[in-house]
């Protein structure tokens, strides 16, 4: 009997932890101090552990909006530069994410990548977006598998590996065409077809993909692929974007 009086009192005090720890978390995601909400939501996620079995929905959520902080944070570092300071943050997240095979671990995987690349670790940066490739082609709707499919061209092109770099830039562009085929489905359906914001950003990054290409073939000397793909990026561009975009001009009208 004491030993189960002792057990109840005891989650009765990780409860009530945890629910500071959470209205801690809240007030700071709220006031954008992500740093300090990561380490907030850290601790009660390791508290959660204590509380939940492994593989609960409980420990499952609670990982994923860690993650999501993590994520969003260390992008925001590497993109202002402070790109040593996201390198504690994606370590963590990586334990996290664990054997997780779905959107959040794709994103994870991803952001390391661009870790690695902005690093010079270009060979580590293609892992991680091989390892995010394979999860977002697995799912049934994914957010992003053409722009991993960019990304890993690129990456392959910067290790001179042109042959390989055409091949993914060739798949992205299946990838992206089929992604604006169903976006505009979509947005048929509802009658928001005209000028969305999400539809013009594919397109952008479809004048790009094709410009990307062109390169490789330049790469390769395969001249008439090269104007053939600079050609269509510039179309696209110009119809969607405008001759003023500066996609257009700075991409594709050097």
């Amino acid at each position: 009997m004491k030993s189960q009086s002792k057990n109840k009192a005891n989650m009765v005090e990780c409860v009530a932890a945890l629910r500071v720890l959470d209205d801690a978390s809240s007030r700071l995601l709220s006031s954008k101090r992500l740093a300090d909400a990561v380490r907030s939501m850290d601790e009660a996620l390791l508290l959660a552990r204590t509380m939940y079995p492994a593989g609960s929905k409980e420990l499952h959520l609670r990982s994923t909006s860690l993650l999501d902080t993590i994520n969003t944070l260390s992008l925001q570092l590497i993109n202002s530069g402070k790109t040593d300071e996201a390198h504690p943050y994606l370590s963590r997240a990586l334990q996290v994410v664990g054997e997780r095979k779905d959107e959040v671990a794709a994103v994870t995987f991803n952001n390391a990548a661009c870790f690695y690349r902005k690093k010079k670790k270009l060979r580590t940066a293609l892992l991680f977006l091989d390892k995010a490739f394979n999860i977002e082609r697995s799912l049934p709707v994914s957010a992003n598998p053409s722009g991993t499919l960019l990304n890993m061209a690129a990456v392959t092109s910067e290790l001179g590996r042109h042959e390989e770099a055409l091949s993914l830039g060739k798949r992205s562009l299946v990838y992206l065409q089929r992604e604006l085929a169903e976006e505009t489905a979509r947005l048929r359906s509802w009658g928001e077809v005209t000028e969305n914001a999400t539809l013009l950003n594919k397109y952008s990054v479809l004048a790009v993909a094709f410009h990307n290409v062109g390169c490789e073939c330049e790469h390769l000397h395969l001249d008439e692929q090269a104007i053939e793909h600079y050609s269509k990026g510039a179309e696209i561009a110009e119809f969607y974007l405008g001759r003023s975009s500066d996609v257009t001009y700075v991409r594709i009208w050097p």
